[in-house]
């Protein structure tokens, strides 16, 4: 079955979803309202991500399935080289004639005649206006959009006379030399914004609620912590026991930089954890002070719940994340819960209403790889589209979409700052792909290859996915035996 697919975004997301929807046979136009692939990765983008990020995963588990990494990237590496990554795959998979750059969409309707499918108005960089009809629509333009600002840190700040900036508009700390400065909101971009804050101002104060578990991205003897994700061997072991193994782990990893409860950050749950190299020696050195949530500012003073008071603040810099909207897509459709945070997607993927035409791809948070996240959603959904999958009926997609949302009010006792948040990156990977078709089977590797089942019988690699079944990579076992040789290839004399 063949059809035509509209794909929102060029970013990580959209470039999956749209090999993978080629891939599968269909027509595919993806419309991208910057001038380059790579989202907020790339620097020449609109509200790209701050100059010096570097990636919180390493390079091995950054990469597409069937397209590793150049050998002798580094271990961790900037934005400007994701970029080129991205670059590359769409330009390897010959992307770029289905992507129509500088083109805004406007609205998307869903038609049901003469049949099922959908209506896209859309913009292009001279200003006009078109429409074009699809049968399938994927919807990857991320959630790094809309500013989320919680009602209590908004009335907090009220009386603030200083500036006030969100995450989204940060790009370097230049502006903040020799200045008082109060970062809200302890995440990866807090640290990051904290660290880069503390090399040019006069002070800078990191303001906190729950705290964090801070994890370097390389701690002793060369460790990574990171890769303990790969461990087959965790998915045959208990999950009470498991849920004490990892908790121990983080502990341990995060007291490496230092004791978190004796600095105030102990968070009161487990999950709650940032990669961050720096900030711990930061506070060790009177550079980042650590300060309780902002109860309320007078001027340029800002009060927080600890009873400290920091005067003279310049600027006050809001890491409180992001909320879900899409302008263009009725609420109908497809409505935000929780003030925007929670999008109600089966299987982080589809709407309850429509799920044979449309899905979402990248609307997820992980503590593990992006690229493989939304790559596997991309290929799910494909299969999807081809028939070849059937879903739940709608009302128990319904069910199982507010069971999942109740697990994380249980769980985080309705604090946690994530609603879209894959608990079990490797359950989740697999579930897609036994529906997939291309589940590797170790025990039949086993025998038939005993050098591959070396390499995978106590780790997981991304490119077991490719080994076998729809759209298999012939490389895919070179790329497992090798994946060792390639990792470290950085460290190699060229």
């Amino acid at each position: 079955m063949a059809g035509t697919a509209c794909v929102i975004g060029a970013g990580m997301s959209g470039l999956a979803a749209t090999k993978c929807l080629i891939d599968a046979g269909l027509e595919v136009t993806c419309y991208e309202r910057d001038r380059f692939v790579g989202g907020r990765w790339n620097n020449e983008n609109t509200n790209p991500i701050p100059r010096s990020t570097v990636t919180n995963l390493p390079s091995y588990m950054s990469c597409f399935s069937d397209f590793p990494m150049k050998k002798g990237t580094p271990l961790y590496f900037s934005a400007n080289i994701y970029a080129e990554y991205f670059q590359d795959y769409a330009e390897n998979f010959c992307l770029l004639p289905h992507i129509n750059f500088e083109h805004k969409v406007l609205k998307v309707e869903f038609m049901n005649c003469p049949k099922n499918g959908w209506k896209v108005k859309f913009k292009n960089n001279e200003g006009d206006e078109n429409t074009k009809l699809f049968d399938f629509m994927v919807i990857s333009s991320g959630f790094y959009v809309l500013p989320y600002i919680p009602e209590k840190i908004a009335s907090a700040i009220k009386g603030f006379t200083g500036n006030i900036v969100h995450s989204k508009d940060f790009k370097d700390a230049e502006g903040f030399r020799d200045k008082n400065v109060v970062v809200s909101g302890l995440g990866n971009t807090g640290g990051d914004i904290s660290v880069e804050s503390s090399k040019f101002s006069k002070s800078t104060c990191l303001s906190t609620s729950r705290g964090s578990y801070i994890i370097s991205r390389i701690i002793n003897n060369g460790t990574i912590p990171i890769s303990a994700s790969l461990n087959r061997l965790s998915a045959y072991t208990p999950s009470w026991l498991m849920k004490l193994i990892k908790e121990n782990i983080i502990q341990k990893w995060s007291n490496h930089a230092g004791d978190m409860e004796r600095w105030n950050l102990k968070p009161k749950n487990t999950l709650s954890v940032i990669i961050n190299d720096e900030l711990p020696y930061r506070v060790a050195f009177g550079k980042v002070k650590i300060r309780k949530e902002i109860i309320k500012t007078e001027g340029r003073s800002v009060y927080f719940n600890d009873g400290q008071v920091q005067e003279d603040v310049d600027t006050i810099v809001l890491c409180t994340g992001y909320t879900r909207e899409y302008p263009f897509l009725d609420e109908t459709i497809l409505k935000p819960q929780r003030k925007g945070k929670f999008l109600p997607l089966y299987k982080g993927m589809f709407p309850v209403q429509h799920n044979e035409c449309l899905a979402f791809v990248g609307m997820f948070s992980i503590f593990n790889s992006v690229a493989i996240g939304v790559e596997m959603q991309s290929r799910f959904i494909a299969e999807r589209f081809k028939r070849n999958i059937k879903l739940p009926t709608e009302e128990e997609m319904a069910k199982e979409i507010q069971s999942h949302l109740q697990m994380f009010d249980d769980q985080f006792k309705g604090e946690a700052k994530e609603l879209n948040l894959i608990m079990d990156p490797w359950a989740y990977y697999n579930e897609l792909a036994d529906q997939i078709g291309c589940r590797p089977s170790i025990l039949q590797i086993m025998f038939s290859d005993p050098i591959l089942f070396w390499h995978l019988w106590s780790r997981y690699s991304f490119h077991e996915f490719r080994l076998y079944g729809p759209n298999k990579w012939n490389g895919a076992r070179d790329a497992i035996i090798n994946s060792d040789e390639l990792r470290y290839s950085f460290f190699k004399p060229s």
